[in-house]
């Protein structure tokens, strides 16, 4: 099935993803994430955050007051060793130009055959497609979740989407 998660900016759609990630690593199922927001190291980060709780989170001060979060050493490495072999994050900065869509998809059908994948997380539809101004977005839109359904119902696999709306809106 394709379930889609849509709503306003700033409700957590992101963020109940990350909780269906690490939900489904923890009932051993494994999955492949895509952020077309952040790059994998930076989504790492963010989901290894989520995942600590805040009993393993250090907040830090700088000199103006601001405050940073991040994780000890140890614990990026117990969070790792957990998830190892059940998290694959897709890594869009090795995509040149409008290739992206394609790749994604292809990458993600020879992830679920090779690592047995059974769920595929994609934050968001607007940044996983590649659409220029002359083109039929909803069209568009149409055929990338075609083809997510196509990958599961062949593979028994559950493809999570986020929509965001428009920035400009």
């Amino acid at each position: 099935q394709v379930i889609l998660l849509t709503g306003k900016r700033g409700e957590g759609k992101s963020t109940f993803m990350s909780q269906l990630i690490a939900e489904a690593i923890e009932q051993n199922c494994p999955v492949f994430a895509y952020s077309g927001e952040l790059s994998d190291y930076h989504f790492k980060r963010w989901l290894d955050l989520q995942l600590a709780g805040a009993a393993n989170v250090r907040e830090r001060v700088d000199r103006w007051g601001e405050s940073s979060y991040d994780l000890s050493p140890e614990t990026v490495k117990r969070i790792g060793d957990w998830y190892r072999g059940r998290a694959y994050i897709y890594d869009n900065n090795t995509i040149d130009g409008g290739e992206e869509l394609e790749s994604l998809i292809a990458t993600a059908e020879k992830t679920i055959q090779r690592y047995g994948v059974k769920m595929i997380c994609i934050d968001n539809l607007m940044t996983a497609m590649d659409v220029g101004m002359n083109d039929d977005l909803y069209r568009a839109q149409s055929m990338f979740v075609k083809q997510l359904k196509i990958l599961a119902v062949r593979y028994n696999v559950v493809v999570g989407l986020v929509a965001h709306p428009p920035k400009n809106k």
